[in-house]
C-alpha cells in the first residue's frame, strides 16, 4: 500500500493526501506543475529555484511526500481489553420488550427476515435481570471510575409497552448517582404512548428518537396489528409533545425516517422540517438475512439510498440543511473522522494509539468489543451492540450472576478476525470501513467494501468533488463525531 496519493478535482484542483499522515492538502496551482513533476522523477533541483521550487524542496525535505509502502496494523485482543472497553463503555442498551403495538411490514421481528424465528415476540426484560447487570458494572468501575456519564438507552419492539420496568430502572439509577457518575436516557418509540408517559419522559429528560415515515401515503407500512392506520394518533402526540413541551421537544426529539417504495427523502424531509422544525434521520431498509421465500416480497419494498445524495447533485433541492445521516454525507463524516487527523473517536483510540505509525485496526469496521455499547436482550443474552443478530451472543445475565468471560470474547473476536478477513491488511477503506464482521461471515467470498489502491484513489476524487461542490459543509463533516 503506498502512502501519498495525488487527486485531480472535477475542477481541475490538484490535492495531496496522506494516508499515514492522515492529510488532505490543496496543492497551490503554481506548486503543481512541481509536484507532479516530482512524482514523475522529472524534476530536477537547481542552485536558482523560485519561491515555490523551494517550498516543495523544503516540504519534501521535511517528509511530506515520503510515499513509503505500508499494511495496516491488526488488533489481536486479550483479556484486558475487552475488560477496559467494558469499564469505559458509553451506553448500556436494555431490550425492553419484543412486544410492538405496531406491526411494520418490514420490520426485522416479522416474517420478512430469518432474525423473527431467533426471538420471542411477547418477551419482556425483568427489572431483578437489568439490576444484575448494573450491580455488575458498578463493581466492575469501582475505583477505576473518573467522572463518567452512561446512557441509558430503552429499546424495543416498543419499549413503552413494558413502562413499568423503565420506571424501575430509572428509580434504581438515581440511586446509584454520585459525584462522578450521572446517568442519562434514552428510547426509541413509534409514539403511540407519547400522550400516556409524555410528563415523566420530560421529567426525566429523555432523549427521544421517533419512527416517522413521513405523512400518510409515507407511512402505509406502519399499521396496527390488526391492520388498522394508526396514523393520526402518532401525530396528534407528537402535535401534543411538541405544544405542550417546545422547549424539550427542540431539545430532545428527532426523527429516523425508513426509506421504502411508498417515500423518498426529499418529501420526507420537507414534510418533517415543516410540521417539526426537525431534519430527519434516514435509513435503508436492511438487506441483511432476507428470508429465501420473502425475497420478492422484499424487493417490492425496498428502495435503495439514492446515489445522487452521494454525489451532492441534488442537496440544493432538500435545502443545505440535509441530515448528516444520509449516505453520502456519513461516507464523508467516516472518512474524516478516520483519515484526517482532527479528533479522536473512542478511549480506545487514545489507549493504542502511540503515533499515527502505530494505530492497530480492528479487522472490518466492526468496534472493538462494549467500547460504544452493550446490549440486553429480553431473554438476558448479551450483545455487542442493538444491531447484530441474537445469534451472536458474547454472555448473559441469568437468575444467579452476570457471566461475561473476557477471554472467550476476545476469542471469539480473534477467531473471527483471522478466519475470514486476512484481506483487511491490504485494504484502504479499512479505517472507515462499513461491514461488521458479525453479520458478514464472508467464508470463499471476497469482501465487497475492498478497496485496493486505484479504487480508493477513484472513491478519494468523488469525495473531493463532493466537497468542492458542497463547501458549505465542511465544517459540519469535521465536526461530527461518528456514533
Amino acid at each position: 500500500m503506498n502512502t501519498i496519493h495525488l487527486i485531480e478535482s472535477r475542477k481541475g484542483n490538484l490535492y495531496l493526501f496522506s494516508y499515514r499522515g492522515r492529510s488532505l492538502s490543496f496543492v497551490h496551482p503554481k506548486m503543481s506543475h512541481i509536484i507532479r513533476q516530482m512524482f514523475k522523477d522529472e524534476y530536477k533541483t537547481g542552485k536558482s529555484r523560485k519561491y515555490y521550487e523551494r517550498k516543495v524542496a523544503y516540504l519534501k525535505k521535511h517528509g511530506l511526500f515520503n510515499n513509503e509502502t505500508f499494511e495496516h496494523k491488526i488488533v489481536k485482543f486479550d483479556r484486558s481489553q475487552v475488560r477496559d472497553s467494558l469499564i469505559h463503555v458509553g451506553q448500556i442498551i436494555f431490550e425492553v420488550t419484543n412486544s410492538c403495538n405496531l406491526k411494520c411490514k418490514y420490520c426485522c421481528f416479522n416474517d420478512l427476515y430469518e432474525e423473527s424465528s431467533l426471538i420471542n415476540k411477547q418477551g419482556k426484560l425483568g427489572f431483578e435481570t437489568a439490576k444484575k447487570l448494573l450491580d455488575y458494572l458498578m463493581e466492575l468501575w469501582g475505583d477505576t471510575l473518573c467522572s463518567k456519564e452512561v446512557d441509558i438507552a430503552f429499546y424495543g419492539g416498543e419499549p413503552l409497552l413494558n413502562y413499568s420496568f423503565i420506571k424501575k430502572v430509572l428509580n434504581y439509577t438515581e440511586h446509584l448517582k454520585s459525584d462522578r457518575l450521572c446517568f442519562t436516557y434514552s428510547m426509541t418509540t413509534n409514539g403511540l404512548l407519547l400522550d400516556k408517559y409524555l410528563d415523566d419522559l420530560v421529567n426525566k429528560n429523555f432523549k427521544i428518537l421517533v419512527s416517522l415515515d413521513g405523512d400518510f401515503d409515507a407511512s402505509v407500512y406502519r399499521v396496527g396489528e390488526d391492520g388498522r392506520d394508526l396514523y393520526d394518533k402518532i401525530i396528534n402526540n407528537l402535535d401534543l409533545y411538541k405544544n405542550k413541551y417546545p422547549l424539550h421537544f427542540e431539545r430532545n426529539v428527532d426523527f429516523n425516517v425508513v426509506i421504502h417504495r411508498k417515500n423518498d427523502i426529499q418529501s420526507v424531509f420537507s414534510f418533517i422540517k415543516k410540521k417539526y422544525g426537525k431534519t430527519p434521520r434516514f435509513s435503508p431498509l436492511s438487506t441483511r438475512n432476507v428470508k429465501e421465500s420473502q425475497k420478492e416480497t422484499f424487493k417490492t419494498m425496498y428502495r435503495k439510498m439514492p446515489d445522487d445524495l452521494i454525489e451532492g447533485k441534488d442537496l440544493d433541492a432538500i435545502t443545505e440543511n440535509l441530515h448528516p445521516y444520509t449516505s453520502g454525507f456519513m461516507e464523508m463524516v467516516k472518512f474524516a473522522n478516520a483519515l484526517l487527523d482532527i479528533q479522536y473517536q473512542t478511549y480506545n483510540d487514545l489507549f493504542v494509539n502511540t503515533g499515527l505509525n502505530d494505530i492497530v485496526y480492528t479487522p472490518s469496521g466492526t468496534c472493538w468489543p462494549f467500547s460504544r455499547k452493550f446490549f440486553l436482550s429480553t431473554n438476558g443474552d448479551i450483545l455487542a451492540c442493538e444491531k447484530i443478530s441474537h445469534r451472536n451472543v458474547l454472555g448473559n445475565v441469568d437468575n444467579n450472576s452476570v457471566n461475561i468471560d473476557y477471554i472467550n470474547i476476545a476469542d471469539i473476536y480473534n477467531e473471527k478476525i483471522y478466519s475470514s478477513f486476512s484481506d483487511c491488511k491490504k485494504c484502504y477503506r479499512l479505517p472507515y470501513c462499513p461491514v461488521c464482521f458479525f453479520d458478514s461471515l464472508l467464508g470463499d467470498r471476497s469482501c465487497l467494501a475492498f478497496e485496493d489502491e486505484n479504487k480508493f484513489t477513484e472513491n478519494l476524487k468523488r469525495k473531493i468533488d463532493y466537497l468542492e461542490l458542497n463547501p458549505i459543509q465542511v465544517n459540519e463533516i469535521l465536526k461530527i463525531k461518528v456514533q
